[in-house]
């Protein structure tokens, strides 16, 4: 089931490969990879096979990520899902928006999306989220998403 979705100011859809550049370019950023990729710079390769499971996930579980395009013109800003993690298996919610967009509530508006999405549509009796101790901004978003 591979949904798109909208909220006020958003559109939601699963990751295509045309995002490829795109998503490589916002997860190498230094502001994003601190807290995303524990400050490592991964490769386009990497970035494509994050880009394959998510859409392998998507089909087989209901849920992965999404490509996060502001409604208004079109544009890329980050991303926003679910991925399993740890054994034995749980749900995390993971998301990461262009710095030139942080500090507007787009990623708090991405998360409840995701979360309800998974909730209700995947019927997940719970969904982990977490951040890095120094990451205060990822803790606001996911006090105001729940």
């Amino acid at each position: 089931m591979e949904r798109e979705f909208e909220t006020i100011r958003l559109r939601l859809r699963p990751f295509i490969a045309d995002d490829l550049d795109h998503l490589h370019h916002l997860w190498i950023n230094p502001d994003v990879r601190r807290y995303l990729w524990d400050d490592l710079e991964i490769s386009r390769d990497r970035a494509a096979g994050e880009i394959v499971k998510s859409s392998e996930s998507l089909r087989s579980r209901g849920f992965g990520f999404w490509a996060l395009i502001l409604k208004d013109d079109e544009t890329l800003i980050g991303f926003c899902g679910l991925r399993v993690f740890a054994d034995p298996a749980d749900i995390e919610l993971l998301y990461g928006i262009a710095p030139s967009h942080w500090g507007q509530g787009l990623a708090t508006e991405a998360a409840a999306a995701v979360l309800n999405y998974g909730f209700q549509a995947c019927r997940l009796p719970k969904i982990y989220a977490g951040a890095d101790a120094p990451n205060r901004a990822s803790f606001r978003v996911i006090e105001n998403s729940e």
